[in-house]
């Protein structure tokens, strides 16, 4: 009877565990998600181009394009970080004037840039009324001298 007892505290114990593990797996994700980050040039902005680009002249003028959904909140904002190897360059917090509205797919552009020459990448994640943060996309950028 004693075994009996402890066999099947035992199973109710692993039912228990089993079943929190079962729930804690099957949770949603309910962060924004990113699906597209490029650089377009200013000349190719103001022409209504969209072609990204992954090298430019120094001090030309680029724009970060990012692509996405927020399924589950609100998207309140977007974070872009400029590095240099694993010097931050800048970093800059875009809040938007108005919320991409849960449920919508978003195109959105940064303001525009300049940078010296050298090899960088642009990172960039979505934040949505809950905190919840998107996936980071990486985009690799190089600056090449302009000719004298």
């Amino acid at each position: 009877m004693k075994k009996q007892s402890i066999f099947l505290a035992m199973l109710a114990l692993v039912l228990v565990l089993g079943l929190a593990f079962v729930g804690c797996n099957n949770k949603t994700d309910e962060s924004p998600e990113l699906t597209e980050a490029f650089v377009i040039t200013r000349a190719d902005f103001d022409a209504g181009i969209n072609n990204p680009i992954t090298t430019i002249a120094a001090n030309e003028e680029f724009l970060l394009r990012w692509i996405g959904k927020n399924s589950y909140e609100d998207l309140l904002k977007g974070v872009m970080t400029i590095k240099q190897g694993a010097t931050v360059i800048q970093t800059e917090e875009l809040p938007f004037s108005s919320p991409i509205r849960k449920g919508e797919l978003f195109t959105l552009n940064t303001g525009m840039f300049v940078l010296p020459d050298g090899t960088y990448t642009i990172e960039v994640y979505g934040v949505d009324a809950k905190d919840n943060k998107s996936n980071t996309l990486t985009t690799a950028l190089t600056v090449q001298k302009t000719a004298h």
